[in-house]
């Protein structure tokens, strides 16, 4: 799927700030080169992408479990080996060094529920490693549960700073690569796109389907439409269209 530019093709990324279409260049190449592999190994295409297993054994990150301190409203850490994470083992406050590239998990994320949004913080947490091995920075990084409200000022620049969008931008393009993607509305809509109206609202059929896409490939809801969004797969539509199918009756005047 994927073959090497020439040198004189390749572009020097810039190595403070991403844009979606640069990030979303670098995950297609982890993403397909996961599905080729599994491919080979399967005979088939895979439904979702394994990010546990993208992670350990293409990213060559380890995945620990932790009592993440409370008072961080974190629930994921990207360690790099120097700054220290505060965990809570036998109810005692402890600071640990991990080593670099360990993502740290909250044991919360382990209920079976908690399931897809797992499976957002570690891609997200991911997407960390991988822009810190291409910008050859190094550097830590929690992922915010956003459960607890902002305390100041610094807590609101780390939550919703330019890394942390990055970072969920690689998370959408590592759950949810544009092939699969692509898969999956060729078979729910063929070369029609979805239209949604007003301030994002769908036809109940295509709720419906953007629900079981969003199951297919194990993310929220939000995050799939998001992502349809994003690709150009929904796009607006005209109200008195929707009105008209969904609220006035067949015998409405005209």
């Amino acid at each position: 799927m994927y073959k090497k530019k020439p040198e004189s093709e390749k572009k020097v990324l810039n190595p403070t700030k991403y844009s979606w279409q640069q990030i979303e260049s670098i995950c297609n190449v982890i993403t397909d080169t996961y599905i080729d592999k599994f491919v080979e190994k399967e005979g088939m295409l895979p439904t979702k992408i394994d990010i546990e297993s993208l992670v350990v054994n293409q990213l060559g990150c380890k995945i620990v479990y932790e009592n993440l301190d409370d008072a961080l409203d974190s629930l994921g850490f990207s360690a790099n080996g120097v700054e220290k994470c505060i965990v809570t083992r036998d109810g005692q406050r402890v600071e640990v060094v991990f080593p670099k590239d360990t993502i740290v998990l909250d044991n919360y994320l382990l209920s079976y529920r908690n399931y897809p949004r797992k499976r957002f913080i570690l891609a997200h947490e991911a997407g960390h490693i991988i822009k810190s091995r291409i910008a050859q920075t190094s550097e830590a990084r929690y992922c915010h549960a956003n459960d607890v409200p902002v305390k100041d000022k610094k807590d609101l620049i780390s939550r919703f700073s330019i890394s942390e969008a990055e970072a969920n931008n690689f998370a959408a393009s590592l759950l949810m690569p544009e092939s699969l993607v692509n898969i999956l509305m060729n078979r729910y809509y063929g070369d029609q796109v979805i239209y949604k109206y007003a301030d994002d609202i769908l036809d109940p059929a295509d709720a419906d389907n953007v629900c079981a896409m969003a199951k297919e490939l194990c993310v929220s809801y939000t995050a799939m439409y998001f992502r349809l969004k994003r690709l150009g797969l929904i796009q607006d539509g005209v109200i008195e269209t929707f009105v008209e199918e969904n609220v006035l009756g067949e015998g409405s005047v005209e």
